[in-house]
Parts: structure tokens; C-alpha cells; sequence
């Protein structure tokens, strides 16, 4: 597994390729615990090949993690991927199509409805 950073501003891109080996993800996980833990992720996983469950889930691991802490975006997951993603039911990820949209996202308010208080 190969692991690539850029940052802009205070949001990480953070690009993997290759396979999720149990001799790499655990190492990565505690890196990402390390440095990334308070801060706005994106992953990239266009490049990630899924290979057996022992690598997957310390990724996983990773991924619930940071989800907690503060949010994250994930960009081109594959559908074998994404759905055991979606099996952990976290509520601060999403899963973007393009890095662009990540950032965007990340830069973008939440826009919650206004309540009407008015009475009738």
C-alpha cells in the first residue's frame, strides 16, 4: 500500500494505492490516530485494492475512528468497499465522487431549515 498527502488549508487529502495488508494498515492506522484525529480528512481510494479481511479491518478501524472525531469523505470507493463502510452506520462520513466535491463539501456549511415559530 502506497500513501500519498497533500494539504490545503486545514483540510488533508490523503491518496492509497495498492492493497490493504495487515503489515501496512496497522502502522497507517496509528499514523492517522497521530496526526489526523481533530483534523478534515478526505481519502482517496480510486487506487485501493481490496485484498482479504485481515487488512480491511484495521483500515476500517481507521476510517470509525476519525468518523468519530471529527468527519471524513471518501473518494472512489469501490462497491465492495463502500458497503462494509456503510455496514459500521457512521454518522460523520460520506462518500464523494470526486476529490473536488470532498473539498467542496468540507468548505460548505450545513444548512440546517429554519423551524417556524410561529404560533397559529
Amino acid at each position: 500500500m502506497l500513501v500519498s498527502l497533500k494539504t490545503t488549508g486545514d483540510i488533508s487529502i490523503v491518496e492509497l494505492q495498492g492493497p490493504l495488508e495487515i503489515d501496512l494498515t496497522q502502522p497507517f492506522r496509528e499514523a492517522c490516530k497521530n496526526h489526523f484525529k481533530e483534523k478534515k480528512v478526505i481519502f482517496n481510494l480510486e487506487r485501493v485494492n481490496f485484498v482479504g479481511s485481515t487488512g480491511i479491518q484495521s483500515f476500517l478501524e481507521t476510517i470509525r475512528l476519525l468518523a468519530e472525531n471529527r468527519g471524513i469523505k471518501l473518494v472512489g470507493t469501490k462497491s465492495e468497499l463502500k458497503r462494509m463502510i456503510e455496514n459500521l452506520a457512521l454518522t460523520n462520513l460520506e462518500f464523494c465522487e470526486t476529490e473536488d466535491q470532498a473539498f467542496r463539501s468540507f468548505l460548505t456549511p450545513l444548512l440546517i431549515p429554519e423551524a417556524d415559530l410561529s404560533s397559529d
